[in-house]
């Protein structure tokens, strides 16, 4: 009940007036005071003591209102400081790299304002930019392309032009081996000719070699039929020698016809090979803001697809006819195998006869 009284805790409770200090002291502290406003030092400098400490509210109520009082214009002036330092820092240091309606970034990236709202304007003329750049990369695109076309189409005429120049050269020898194997047949039956009249002269010479004493005496009751024999058979002879020869002048003649049709052939597609081109509808399906340039390049791959098409149907006729021709010269190939045989059997024979002729 008698205790001591406890001290409050709170900083704004004004406590009881100190005595006033005694005149010596206030004569010390002016002392104090000039010598440090001469002598200023921060060692020198003393801090308000908490507001616990404080020893009247008026002094409390000062330093409120130094310490809150100029919030506004500190506020203003902090502000006016960021914006200021807001302009001097690069574009790059910026947030996102963006742009805005100041220094052309802003902090929320490409087509947005300051406060985070999207740019009509700037995101529009960002789409307008990127558009430009995948036409112009299009564009690009396209002009590669084509210049691969032509000289893939350059490549292939050339190519087809040597496979032309290598089937000419085919053909003409296939005609000139054709040539040579109807000369073979031929010599093969003037062979066969004369292997006969061979073997008939060795045959009767065979007889007048004879003895004396063995005299060659023919039937004279059988000479008509004898001759009629002989007759039919020359006769024989002669029409199987002549349809040979037939047979040999018609194989000449099928294959030089078969060669000179393939080239007539060739000939009537070469001039009508002439510059088709395409429709324009079907080019402008190929062609974007065509030029000058573009059309010399869109004309010369034309001509080149239309050689192409055209050698190509050249190439296949003389193949057919190539094919044609082979197939003729086995025939005969074949037909002399045949007559070899037994002309070789025959000349061996005749010579045997002839070896033992005494």
């Amino acid at each position: 009940m008698f205790g001591r009284k406890k001290k409050s805790t709170n900083p704004f409770e004004e406590e009881p007036s100190a005595p006033p200090p005694p005149s010596s002291q206030y004569q010390n502290q002016e002392k104090s005071s000039a010598y440090t406003q001469r002598y200023p030092s921060s060692a020198s400098q003393t801090h308000s003591p908490p507001p616990s400490y404080r020893s009247n509210s008026q002094s409390d109520l000062s330093n409120r209102e130094q310490l809150f009082g100029d919030a506004p214009s500190r506020s203003r002036f902090q502000a006016r400081n960021q914006y200021n330092s807001s302009e001097s820092v690069p574009t790059s240091d910026r947030y996102g790299g963006g742009r805005s309606r100041y220094n052309g970034s802003s902090q929320y990236g490409a087509g947005y304002d300051d406060q985070g709202q999207q740019d009509a304007y700037g995101s529009s003329k960002w789409g307008e930019d990127e558009a430009d750049q995948e036409v112009s990369g299009l564009k690009q695109q396209i002009r590669n392309v084509k210049q691969d076309t032509l000289a893939s189409s350059r490549n292939a005429v050339q190519k087809i032009r040597e496979a032309e120049e290598a089937s000419g050269n085919t053909m003409n020898m296939l005609g000139e081996q054709s040539s040579q194997i109807a000369s073979v047949d031929r010599n093969l039956d003037l062979a066969k000719a004369h292997s006969d009249r061979a073997s008939a002269k060795a045959s009767e010479l065979k007889q007048l070699n004879r003895s004396i004493f063995i005299p060659v005496i023919k039937n004279p009751f059988n000479r008509a039929s004898r001759e009629r024999k002989e007759l039919e058979a020359v006769r024989q002879d002669h029409s199987e020698h002549m349809q040979e020869r037939n047979a040999i002048r018609q194989y000449e003649y099928e294959s030089k016809e078969r060669m000179e049709r393939s080239q007539r052939a060739s000939g009537r597609q070469s001039a009508n090979a002439g510059f088709r081109g395409r429709s324009q509808s079907d080019r402008q399906r190929y062609q974007f803001e065509a030029d000058e340039e573009d059309d010399e390049v869109e004309n010369e791959i034309d001509s080149n697809l239309d050689f192409l098409s055209d050698a190509v149907g050249r190439l296949k006729n003389n193949a057919l006819t190539m094919g044609e021709e082979v197939e003729a010269q086995n025939k005969v190939l074949d037909k002399v195998g045949r007559k070899v045989d037994p002309l070789s059997d025959r000349l061996t024979m005749t010579t045997h006869r002839l070896n033992n002729t005494r």
